[in-house]
């Protein structure tokens, strides 16, 4: 039996790299998988990866800067499916600009996928849970919301709200049996990772260098640590924030 049997999961932001790898992993392990993200090519090509494998789960082409659409599917998940015991924010928006480059609407679009959108969602599925007696909701950050990163300024700050949210809602929805717990990202090879170093291979050995595991991260690795903070495993876990980054936060320098 897998560790997620008999669960039903949403995944935003599953197009690719940790959402992709998340949403994978949920099913193989029992659960069914409801995903959104943008792309519909991606959305589409991931459903038949899944059914491919033997896995139950479903993909919405979605914008989640849309907020009434969001919180909307999450209803209708739960309706559809008859509950809704684990909900995973991986959507992000991130540009690189300094800040005193950084204009208040580049500003607010940052927030309003990596923080509004987080809340909305995040108290859209603690609302379905709360009934139900139990629930596990888990999001995504990074890095850089805990390590100031020159040029990611609006994004990081941004995603530092998602983690002191995430830790008041661990609190406020704790006696429900509800828990709300935060993956830390440090540098996963992904896509847009890969773009962030304009797709030169050697700034991106330069990068990996600095890592003490002297490399990156992967989607998988990334998806471990979801799939462990969102099932029964991490029964008594709540309000806690899970560095997944190679050793990268605890480094000087």
């Amino acid at each position: 039996m897998g560790r997620l049997e008999g669960k039903v999961a949403f995944v935003a932001g599953a197009s690719s790299g940790i959402g992709r790898a998340t949403v994978k992993r949920f099913a193989a392990e029992g659960a069914t998988v409801v995903f959104c993200a943008r792309r519909a090519e991606l959305v589409e090509s991931l459903a038949r990866e899944i059914k491919a494998a033997g896995g139950k789960g479903e993909g919405i082409v979605l914008d989640i800067s849309d907020l009434d659409a969001y919180t909307g599917a999450l209803d209708r998940t739960a309706k559809t499916y008859g509950k809704l015991d684990i909900f995973v924010h991986n959507a992000m928006y991130g540009s690189f600009r300094m800040l005193a480059d950084t204009d208040i609407e580049e500003w607010r679009a940052n927030f309003r996928v990596n923080a509004d959108a987080a809340f909305a969602a995040t108290m859209a599925s603690i609302r379905i849970m709360k009934p139900q007696g139990a629930g596990s909701i888990v999001n995504i950050a990074t890095i850089a919301a805990v390590r100031s990163v020159p040029g990611l300024g609006a994004y990081a700050a941004s995603k530092a709200a998602l983690i002191s949210m995430s830790e008041t809602a661990a609190l406020e929805a704790a006696a429900a049996n509800i828990r709300v717990n935060i993956v830390i990202p440090g540098v996963i090879d992904t896509e847009s990772m890969r773009g962030s170093f304009g797709n030169d291979p050697n700034i991106a050995a330069h990068a990996a260098s600095q890592i003490p595991m002297g490399r990156f991260g992967t989607s998988d690795e990334l998806a471990n640590g979801v799939l462990f903070l969102a099932s029964d495993e991490a029964s008594y876990i709540t309000g806690h924030s899970l560095l997944i980054d190679g050793g990268k936060f605890v480094k000087l320098g």
